[in-house]
């Protein structure tokens, strides 16, 4: 299969952002990427051009500084399961045995808290369940009533103001 001259001069991470726009897979070597993007090219996208175009969606947090480690003492407003099912309800989702078990086998790596006005900013890292080595940034807004304002995950299910918006690795930081 050829490939474009234009495509193999692309960094990696350059590669990796072409393919998140349409929405691809972003694992591989860098010739599968490419070869990945060219198809996608050829294609037309596979009918997806809704996706090159779209603004990438990012919850404002907090500068990293202000995020502290969970401790006794941490301010910390009451989170109550009813407020996170009726969050996850908006996304028609709801807690799944993976979640928890990814939890119970230690995948989250730290959560980080700060509060910002009224607003709780949770920041948190789950490795990746397929490969224990990647793992994907968390970010959580909660109101003062404990009501989870938005939420966002680094991994491709976790991005954007929509239904997948909360994906598993947030069920896991939720746990």
């Amino acid at each position: 299969m050829a490939t474009s001259v234009k495509d193999t001069s692309l960094s990696l991470n350059e590669l990796r952002i072409e393919l998140k726009k349409r929405g691809a897979k972003l694992s591989g070597r860098k010739i599968d990427l490419v070869e990945r993007l060219e198809a996608y090219r050829r294609n037309y996208n596979f009918g997806r051009n809704d996706l090159i175009n779209a603004v990438e969606y990012r919850v404002k947090t907090p500068v990293d500084d202000l995020y502290r480690d969970i401790n006794s003492n941490t301010e910390f407003v009451h989170i109550r399961l009813e407020n996170v099912t009726s969050y996850l309800s908006l996304f028609d989702k709801h807690f799944d045995k993976k979640s928890k078990l990814l939890y119970d086998e230690q995948f989250l790596k730290y959560v980080r808290v700060t509060k910002v006005d009224d607003l709780f900013y949770v920041k948190s890292a789950c490795c990746a369940e397929m490969k224990n080595s990647c793992s994907y940034v968390i970010n959580i807004c909660f109101d003062n009533t404990g009501s989870i304002v938005e939420s966002e995950c680094e991994c491709a299910a976790g991005m954007g103001p929509n239904s997948y918006q909360a994906c598993m690795y947030c069920f896991v930081c939720l746990c």
